[in-house]
């Protein structure tokens, strides 16, 4: 399947790193996974920047991927900038338990309430945020 994907296409590469994390269409495969996300991560691609974020922040081991928090987060910040609008909620918990960024209960307690509000989130961000705010 990877020889079908240009490799100028970050999009491309994201949405193949996602089969192949989930098991699409592909065995699934935590490794190849990072291998692609990573690729598209260098080319710019946003929802990759979010998802191999969180890979970074928790790590990894059947991908080889160690945890590097501090690179995660900043890959989560920067696909929350550049529209990936549910990063939001993985950037609130960064800051409320201190994961690759100064802990700022109030800040993070801030971002809840922005996803919370936000149209955009699905329900299931708004239910994990209302869960952590209550906590």
């Amino acid at each position: 399947m990877s020889s079908d994907v240009n490799e100028c296409e970050p999009l491309g590469m994201g949405r193949l790193a996602e089969c192949y994390y989930n098991g699409r269409g592909v065995r699934q495969d935590s490794a190849q996974a990072a291998v692609w996300y990573e690729k598209a991560v260098s080319l710019g691609d946003a929802a990759s920047k979010s998802n191999f974020g969180v890979m970074l922040i928790n790590g990894d081991p059947s991908a080889g991927v160690a945890i590097d928090a501090a690179r995660g987060f900043a890959l989560v910040r920067q696909a929350f900038d550049q529209g990936i609008k549910p990063a939001l909620m993985q950037i609130a918990v960064c800051y409320l338990y201190g994961t690759g960024v100064v802990k700022d209960s109030v800040h993070a307690v801030s971002l809840l309430r922005q996803v919370i509000a936000h149209d955009a989130q699905d329900d299931t961000s708004k239910a994990d945020a209302q869960t952590a705010l209550a906590l």
